[in-house]
């Protein structure tokens, strides 16, 4: 994931997918590691590994501590866009049902003792806020 093959960076997320299956494994230990680093380049490409690791409490583990970390919005807005995104087993319900869902677990954080992570709660409500507003009057 460090190599500088732009290719090869993008496609290790989905490798480590289909090696790992999950964040449940030893790779959340190796992703936190990396995080632990504050390495502002091991941070990035583990915000860019979200997005295809985007469900579950490991998921939002990693995506706090990097949070709690970095104020570089490249790496907020690649955790932003892995938290906007449709997991890959689908949706069930609609859109508006994944935006609330997120919205539930993302709230949490409203209340959060690190001011990063509200205020990163806090723009990410409002958007998913808004999302969910639009798909609810399509729905209707």
């Amino acid at each position: 994931m460090l190599r500088e093959d732009v290719w090869f960076r993008h496609e290790a997320a989905r490798v480590l997918k289909s090696v790992a299956g999950g964040l449940q494994t030893p790779l959340y230990g190796v992703l936190m590691g990396w995080v632990e680093s504050d390495d502002t380049r091991k941070l990035r490409e583990v915000a860019s590994v979200l997005r295809e690791f985007n469900v579950g409490d490991p998921f939002y583990a990693l995506c706090r501590e990097i949070i709690c970390r970095t104020d570089d919005e490249l790496i907020l807005d690649s955790i932003a866009a892995a938290v906007g995104s449709t997991p890959e087993e689908g949706l069930w319900g609609g859109l508006s049902q994944f935006h609330r869902q997120r919205l539930e677990e993302i709230s949490p954080w409203l209340q959060d003792e690190s001011f990063r992570v509200r205020r990163f709660a806090e723009r990410i409500c409002q958007s998913l806020q808004r999302q969910l507003e639009r798909e609810q009057t399509l729905e209707e």
